[in-house]
């Protein structure tokens, strides 16, 4: 008889590390109680050795028992693709690293560095248009509370009109990241833009990408261009390039641009660099937001029905006991 199917992933091999390997997902015969087709689903994530996500391939381990019994397993319509993702069937192994079956998987990242701007700007350099800079404040006119809705709660908050018509800005720029210890960041962060209620000020907020060498250009990654109704969500991923064999130091700049002659404020709050190989763009991209460029885009998604063939799937097996087409 057939004993189980399970789906193991093996990370690469490396000089200094045999690569992760982990049981994803696992069903026994002794769970099965019909000759029915049924939905197997969990999440996948990257394994990350010395804080760089590693490649990985998927096994799809069919398991006989007893050498002369006679069993069978049969499998269909694999796809692999950047969603929320419930673990399914419910019954199914391991119990221990699977979240709860009828909620979506939200698993929070790890933070690298993370600020909440409660005690100073953590190490953040600020720069300014005259009077319309980012300073840390809390409780002002139109922002009454932090993103957490504590009144005491300390933002980065910048305001200014009353000049000429020309556009200013203000930034907060990062410390610069090691590019071999910070390949790709996910980058969340919170902001609040002004004209909600009373009429739209004509403020942005953009998060520029910063190379640390002569041959490469700032890049804008993500750009928001609407008053929002409060504390609006932000994210996009963040990546550094390979030059000469070795990966560019980067940092970024979030800046807030707004018209002299419109009295207006911009805010941000909770910033948070985090090694998350899923880091969708937010708000969804649309006509307010500019998404990240074309080399941080959301792979595609990769699926195979076996109609005529095993789309590049290795399969191995005994002359008696392996996977074909049928």
């Amino acid at each position: 008889t057939l004993r189980s199917i399970t789906i193991v992933l093996q990370g690469e091999e490396q000089e200094d590390h045999a690569g992760d390997v982990e049981i994803l997902w696992m069903y026994s015969s002794e769970q099965v109680g019909s000759d029915e087709w049924f939905k197997g689903q969990f999440e996948v994530r990257a394994p990350i050795h010395d804080d760089v996500h590693q490649n990985y391939t998927l096994r799809f381990v069919a398991e006989h028992g007893k050498e002369n019994s006679k069993g069978w397993a049969a499998i269909d319509s694999f796809q692999l693709a950047r969603a929320e993702c419930m673990f399914l069937p419910s019954d199914a192994l391991p119990p221990t690293t699977t979240p709860d079956p009828t909620q979506p998987t939200t698993v929070p990242p790890t933070d690298d560095e993370f600020c909440t701007f409660q005690e100073d700007n953590c190490g953040f350099e600020i720069e300014g248009d005259g009077d319309f800079k980012f300073e840390r404040k809390s409780g002002v006119e139109g922002i009454w509370t932090d993103r957490h809705g504590n009144a005491d709660g300390m933002f980065l908050y910048a305001q200014s009109g009353g000049r000429d018509s020309s556009l200013i800005n203000t930034y907060v720029i990062s410390e610069e990241f090691a590019g071999e210890k910070h390949i790709v960041e996910c980058f969340h962060f919170w902001f609040y833009l002004d004209g909600f209620l009373d009429g739209a000020k004509n403020e942005s907020l953009q998060v520029i990408l910063r190379l640390s060498t002569p041959q490469q250009n700032e890049s804008l990654v993500w750009s928001y261009a609407k008053a929002t109704p409060g504390w609006t969500e932000g994210q996009v991923e963040l990546r550094s390039i390979l030059e000469e064999d070795k990966y560019v130091n980067w940092r970024i700049n979030v800046m807030a641009v707004k018209p002299g002659d419109r009295a207006a404020f911009v805010a941000v709050d909770d910033f948070t660099f985090s090694i998350d190989d899923i880091c969708e763009t937010m708000p969804i991209p649309g006509g307010d937001t500019t998404p990240a460029p074309e080399t941080t885009a959301t792979p595609p998604t990769i699926q195979c029905e076996f109609e005529t063939d095993f789309c590049g799937f290795e399969v191995t097996g005994t002359d008696k006991f392996n996977f074909t087409i049928r």
